[in-house]
C-alpha cells in the first residue's frame, strides 16, 4: 500500500506541475533541460523541483497536526467540487452533442478516431479507458483500513 500511494502521489504531482508549467509557457522545463538535464531512461528528462516542493509543503502541513491537515483537505475538497461543478455546468452550455456521434467520414486524416459513432474504439477502448480511470479510485482501501481503528465504524465511516 505504501508503494501504491508513493507512486500515486508522484504521478499526480508530476501531472499537476506539468499542467501549471504548460499554462505558464514551460519556464521550468526549459530552465531545467538547459541546466540540469538527466540522461537516464528510467527517470524523467529533468528533476521536477516544483513537484518536490509541493510534496514537501503538503508533508509539512501534515506534520503540523490533524486539525491543520484536515482544514487543508476541506479547502482542497471544496476547490475540487467547484472545479468539477464548473466543468459540468459549462458542459451543458458549450458542449456539442453531435460530437458523441461522429461519422467515420468526418474523422480527419491522420487522426486515430476509431470507427466513428458512440464507442469508436469498441469494447477494447472502453476497457482501456476504464483502466485509466481506475487510478481515480486509488486510496479507497484506506477507508477500510482506518475503519478497524475507529470506535464506531458503522457511524463514523459513512459520516466521513
Amino acid at each position: 500500500m505504501f508503494i501504491e500511494h508513493t507512486i500515486g502521489t508522484a504521478s499526480a504531482t508530476k501531472a499537476m506541475t506539468n499542467y501549471v508549467d504548460s499554462l505558464l509557457g514551460y519556464p521550468q522545463k526549459r530552465f531545467m533541460m538547459k541546466h540540469f538535464p538527466m540522461n537516464m531512461n528510467l527517470l524523467g528528462e529533468y528533476p521536477d523541483v516544483a513537484s518536490f516542493l509541493f510534496v514537501m509543503s503538503i508533508a509539512l502541513v501534515m506534520a503540523w497536526g490533524v486539525r491543520k491537515s484536515s482544514t487543508l483537505n476541506s479547502v482542497c475538497t471544496i476547490f475540487n467540487l467547484l472545479t468539477v461543478g464548473t466543468v459540468v455546468v459549462s458542459g451543458f452550455f458549450f458542449a456539442k452533442w453531435s460530437n458523441w456521434f461522429i461519422p467515420k467520414s468526418e474523422i480527419p486524416i491522420g487522426v486515430d478516431g476509431g470507427n466513428g459513432g458512440f464507442a469508436p474504439f469498441g469494447w477494447a477502448g472502453i476497457i482501456a479507458g476504464a483502466a485509466r480511470c481506475f487510478y481515480g479510485f486509488i486510496g479507497f482501501e484506506c477507508i477500510s483500513t482506518t475503519g478497524e481503528e475507529t470506535k464506531n465504524p458503522k457511524k463514523t465511516i459513512p459520516l466521513a
